[in-house]
């Protein structure tokens, strides 16, 4: 898709923010604003019903404690985690 975007709403942001309280109550140690996008990416995506979020970024993300966050969150909330892949990955799908 080119040009696609999803706009951010009130439910994305408020999910975004419950996963960041969420992972701070895990030990997470990421400032709001280190990760306060990523949160967005991954609520957009929940919210949106997408199956998959492709990104690198195994540092906040896709981090062990962010996806315990999201996990719990949209466990909650009952919305469908997407999968997360790297970009290497994604490659290779489209190689084939």
């Amino acid at each position: 898709m080119k040009d696609h975007q999803l706009p951010e709403t009130v439910k994305i942001a408020e999910t975004a923010l419950n996963y960041f309280t969420v992972y701070r109550e895990l030990g997470g140690t990421k400032s709001k604003d280190e990760i306060e996008s990523d949160f967005l990416i991954v609520a957009a995506a929940s919210i949106n019903n997408l199956d998959v979020v492709v990104s690198e970024d195994e540092s906040t993300l896709r981090s062990e404690l962010a996806r315990k966050a999201y996990l719990i969150v949209n466990g909650v909330q009952k919305l469908r985690n997407p999968e997360f892949i790297g970009y290497e990955n994604l490659k290779r799908l489209f190689s084939v």
